[in-house]
């Protein structure tokens, strides 16, 4: 009966022992997992919204002068875009033109500045309330030409802070920045 009694537990460290083992396994693969967290479409406007007057004073330097930014994102094509009311002086033919404009950009995170960028930043759409007729297709080219170099690349839109870098022990970098329909996705890897 007492072998009986020492094999049971025997058996129950045996198990422990097994169980113990598993669950640090676990642990270690979830170390070596992603994780991600999302910035809300209102938290980038706030950003916008507060960072708007450094962007416009680059863009009035070039005679671009743009007002009210609305972001909007699009996850149908992965970018994010935002709306403005827009003045432009072309320089071509004197011509002045307002009205309204959207951009937008593929999101990516940039390690340098340690925030989330737009490149290939374009021209989607430009309004133009008072240009002639005959005018119109060759100024409206010419001010999205215009515009779309004076934005220029890697936009930073949001910082990410050091804290969200560090978890666990370990240093951990975006792989992935994903457009949803009211948020970002920041999907981290282990560095």
């Amino acid at each position: 009966m007492k072998r009986v009694v020492e094999m049971a537990k025997l058996i129950k460290w045996c198990m422990a022992i097994v169980v113990l083992a598993g669950v640090a396994l676990v642990g270690c693969q979830a170390l070596n997992s992603t994780h991600s967290f999302t910035v809300s479409q209102t938290q980038l406007q706030k950003l916008v919204d507060k960072n708007w007057t450094t962007m416009a004073a680059k863009l009035h330097e070039s005679n671009v002068t743009m007002a009210a930014p609305t972001l909007k994102l699009l996850p149908d094509s992965q970018r994010i875009g935002a709306d403005f009311d827009a003045f432009v002086e072309t320089g071509f033919l004197g011509v002045k033109l307002d009205g309204t404009m959207s951009v937008s950009g593929i999101p990516a995170y940039d390690e340098a500045q340690g925030a989330v960028v737009l490149r290939d930043m374009k021209v989607d759409k430009f309004d133009v309330t008072n240009l002639p007729d005959m005018l119109d297709g060759v100024v409206k080219n010419q001010a999205q030409r215009m515009v779309g170099k004076k934005f220029g690349t890697d936009v930073p839109i949001y910082k990410i802070e050091a804290d969200k870098l560090r978890f666990a022990g370990k240093t951990w970098l975006p792989e992935k920045v994903e457009v949803a329909k009211d948020h970002l996705e920041i999907t981290l890897l282990p560095k």
